[in-house]
């Protein structure tokens, strides 16, 4: 991550507009969601899947799912106001239309050129979300999740012992804050399998919420002592970074 995110790339602008995005799509599990946020998210969203999809709409179909969840799991039902629907509509719904037509229009841009028409959605169907076996490949999933990811951004065991630990040991609200930034960091490479496996820079959208997950986490580390354990420990996480990032890309 301290690698990619200094560059200036599309991946890391995609995820500047989603993490703008998610806090308004938050807003969304409200009791009366505010329109302002609806169009808000709706923005941010579109800006984000135009400019790299693989990266923007797998978080923000996360968060869409997880803001429906919550709501019936609150409610209990599956009856839905108006007010709702259309403010669900508007955030979650005009950043999918608005990929979709774009997809459709450059398929057409690139169709009237040779060369083009083996760069259509179509024709990177494989290449985009890889095979089933991929999905099972210990030795691609370890290159990219351990390799690239948890050895690389959060101090390799370090950082799982004290997630796993928060999981195990943190009040409910951590526990599920933890949860869903886990999701958020899983899904696109799970999606966009080969896309990951083939291109190392990719992993910069989904690294930020893995190193959330791994923050959220070490703040409630040390229990009663979290004062002062859990600086500490960022601390060291923070110094272990710097010597893995000159260990292998100094």
């Amino acid at each position: 991550y301290i690698v990619w995110s200094r560059t200036f790339s599309i991946e890391t602008t995609a995820l500047f507009f989603t993490l703008a995005a998610i806090p308004f799509g938050l807003e969304m599990r409200k009791s009366e969601p505010p329109t302002g946020a609806a169009l808000l998210v709706a923005t941010f969203g579109t800006l984000a899947a135009l400019q790299k999809i693989t990266s923007a709409a797998p978080a923000l179909a996360v968060v869409g799912v997880l803001v429906a969840a919550d709501y019936f799991r609150r409610v209990r039902t599956f009856r839905i106001s108006a007010r709702r629907a259309s403010c669900w509509a508007i955030a979650f719904g005009v950043p999918a239309i608005a990929s979709v037509a774009w997809i459709v229009f450059t398929d057409v841009v690139k169709t009237q050129n040779l060369l083009g028409t083996a760069l259509t959605s179509k024709a990177l169907m494989t290449w985009n979300f890889g095979e089933l076996d991929q999905r099972f490949d210990l030795s691609a999933l370890r290159i990219v999740f351990w390799d690239r990811l948890v050895a690389s951004n959060i101090s390799s065991i370090a950082g799982l012992v004290i997630v796993a630990s928060a999981l195990a040991f943190a009040p409910r609200t951590v526990r599920a804050i933890v949860t869903a930034l886990l999701v958020l960091f899983a899904v696109p490479v799970l999606i966009f399998t080969n896309l990951h496996v083939n291109h190392e820079y990719y992993q910069v959208a989904t690294t930020a919420f893995l190193i959330a997950a791994l923050a959220v986490a070490t703040v409630h580390v040390g229990g009663q002592f979290a004062a002062i354990v859990s600086p500490a420990v960022a601390v060291l996480l923070c110094m272990c970074n710097v010597v893995q990032f000159k260990m292998t890309f100094w």
